[in-house]
């Protein structure tokens, strides 16, 4: 399950389990086509509860969805709240953030991904 909140100043996606690629396309363009989400919004993504990807291929791949499915709504920067036991996968979308051209940091909670991503408004 994929879904998303925007808050005034941070868009959030939550992942739970495996989205499949339609339930990314269809949240992406739900994003796409809120009028609360503003171009270049800061992005926070909570996979605390999301499956591991299969590999450092379904990582890159993911994030190039994510890119390209967010389009001008995703900002300069990301959040990423991951749990220990998806560090190495975060550990891989952080590393692609230059070639996304968004800078990717890593937290494991909340209010300090928000006192992050607050650096950047």
């Amino acid at each position: 399950m994929l879904s998303y909140d925007y808050d005034g100043s941070v868009l959030t996606l939550i992942l739970r389990g495996t989205p499949s690629e339609l339930q990314r396309a269809i949240t992406y363009n739900e994003i796409v086509r809120d009028d609360r989400v503003p171009e270049a919004s800061l992005v926070l993504i909570d996979i605390r509860r999301a499956d591991d990807a299969d590999g450092p291929q379904e990582v890159e791949r993911r994030a190039r969805i994510l890119t390209q499915g967010l389009g001008p709504k995703l900002g300069a920067a990301c959040a990423v709240i991951a749990p220990p036991r998806l560090a190495e996968s975060a550990e891989q979308f952080q590393a692609m953030g230059r070639r996304l051209g968004v800078r990717i940091e890593l937290f494991r909670d909340e209010p300090d991904a928000r006192q992050w991503l607050a650096t950047f408004r």
